[in-house]
């Protein structure tokens, strides 16, 4: 071969090589574009399936206690009915549907609701110093007492702590309010410590202890409505039962409010993913308002005055 030949062969070669070279990097290139652009397909399904889930825990949110029960009652939106290990039931009421676009053409959110606590003879709440939790007691049996039982919950120094009992019953068309302060001792639990300048006298004191909680009884009378706990000093956490075994009313409403995007999103095709994207949103509503402390100082106070002492 001569001189010519061997150069033309060579040029070939090496025209060859660019163009593999070529092809490989644009497979590369062409492999993260898709990969890219199937991310943002993915992450935008993912982000309307948050969008129209909380839109739907917003829905029933917005709804008064008294639909919420309704749904509760006749089992129309409960949790089981609604949803399965690989999505959603086959039949979903409409009043459990919120849907998105037109008629699910692209997303939508199934909504349940039920009662908490769900099961069991004992409520765990707790709450801040200086705050105030409510006990809904509509519907608490009048043979039965409320069991309380705090701890205090201080990250610095002794776990003291001191609360505030506000028990409100009615009786016809006038309410009722009882008072009382209760505070925790050192002999009660481990937990526990009094400072040096609290005197007993200044409250009930309550010796009865479960575990490491300090625990006082409320007499449930005829009307009972509501129990107010406001947490002195300290945080506290509490233990909230009631005597005979009966179950602690619903103190408000749990709402699960599931957002699913539909496999193949319109324009999605194939890098939308065989699968329907869901989210999860679950929010809690209470059945009493809480009016803060203020409220059981005013209502508390003689003359309808406010007196700090």
């Amino acid at each position: 071969m001569n001189k010519k030949g061997r150069e033309s062969g060579q040029t070939l070669l090496i025209v060859i090589f660019a163009i593999t070279l070529g092809l490989v990097a644009l497979v590369g290139v062409s492999t993260r574009i898709v990969s890219s652009t199937k991310r943002v397909f993915i992450d935008n399904a993912y982000y309307k399936a948050q969008a129209v889930a909380e839109a739907g825990a917003e829905k029933f949110l917005q709804k008064s206690n008294s639909e919420l029960k309704t749904l509760v009652d006749d089992n129309t939106c409960q949790p089981s009915a609604l949803y399965t290990p690989t999505g959603f039931a086959a039949s979903i009421p409409v009043a459990c549907t919120l849907d998105m676009a037109d008629g699910f053409t692209e997303a939508r959110a199934v909504m349940a609701v039920e009662t908490y606590p769900t099961s069991g003879n004992t409520y765990d709440v707790s709450s801040p110093a200086n705050s105030t939790i409510s006990i809904n007691l509509i519907g608490a049996a009048s043979s039965s007492n409320v069991r309380v039982c705090w701890q205090g919950t201080s990250v610095a120094g002794p776990a003291y702590a001191e609360i505030l009992s506000f028990y409100y019953s009615r009786s016809g068309g006038t309410y009722k309010l009882t008072q009382q302060k209760h505070t925790c001792y050192e002999f009660v639990g481990s937990w526990c410590s009094s400072p040096a300048w609290y005197s007993a006298s200044d409250g009930i004191e309550d010796t009865m202890a479960s575990i490491d909680y300090s625990c006082f009884y409320v007499p449930v009378t005829t009307g009972p409505q509501l129990l107010n706990l406001m947490s002195l000093v300290n945080g506290s956490s509490y233990q909230i039962t009631f005597t005979g075994n009966v179950s602690v009313p619903a103190q408000g409403y749990k709402i699960t409010s599931v957002g699913e995007v539909k496999s193949g999103l319109t324009g999605g095709g194939s890098l939308a993913g065989s699968t329907a994207t869901r989210k999860k949103v679950v929010v809690e509503k209470s059945r009493m308002p809480n009016l803060g402390p203020w409220f059981d100082f005013a209502v508390a106070s003689e003359s309808n005055k406010i007196v700090a002492e």
